[in-house]
C-alpha cells in the first residue's frame, strides 16, 4: 500500500501533538513566557499595553457586542466562580460587580407592585372610611 502524503498543516499539528506527548504542556508555556519577555524587551511597555487594549477591544466586539460592561461582568464572574469554596450552594451566583446603570423611567418594582394593587382594587360604596 502506497503512503499518502501529509498536508504541512497536517505534519505541523502532529508533531506538536508529539511535542506536547514528549515534553509536557510546561513546555509550551515556557515558549510563551519566553516569547512574552523578548517582545517586552524588544518594544517596551507602551507596545505591551496597545497589543493588551487592542485584545481587549476585539475580545468584547467579538463576544459581546461591544459591550465593555458585559464583558467585564463576565470576567469578573468567571474569576469567582473559581474562588466559590461552595459552588454548589450557588450564593455567588448572580454577582455582577458592575450592574446596569438604573433608568429614569425605571420604577422600584415594590413600589410598582404595591401601586399596581392599591389602583386594581375595587373602590367600597361610601369612600370605604
Amino acid at each position: 500500500m502506497a503512503k499518502t502524503k501529509r498536508t504541512k498543516a497536517e505534519a505541523g499539528r502532529l508533531g506538536g501533538l508529539a511535542t506536547k506527548k514528549r515534553h509536557g504542556r510546561k513546555h509550551y508555556q515556557e515558549a510563551g513566557r519566553k516569547g512574552g519577555q523578548a517582545t517586552f524587551e524588544t518594544h517596551g511597555t507602551e507596545h505591551m499595553r496597545r497589543i493588551g487594549q487592542a485584545g481587549f477591544t476585539a475580545t468584547c466586539d467579538r463576544h459581546y457586542g461591544g459591550d465593555r460592561r458585559a464583558m467585564l461582568n463576565e470576567l469578573i464572574r468567571r474569576g469567582l466562580r473559581a474562588l466559590d469554596p461552595c459552588p454548589w450552594n450557588g450564593a455567588w451566583q448572580n454577582y455582577t460587580a458592575f450592574p446596569d446603570p438604573r433608568k429614569e423611567t425605571e420604577e422600584n418594582p415594590v413600589v410598582a407592585h404595591i401601586l399596581a394593587s392599591i389602583r386594581s382594587a375595587p373602590i367600597p360604596e361610601g369612600g370605604g372610611l
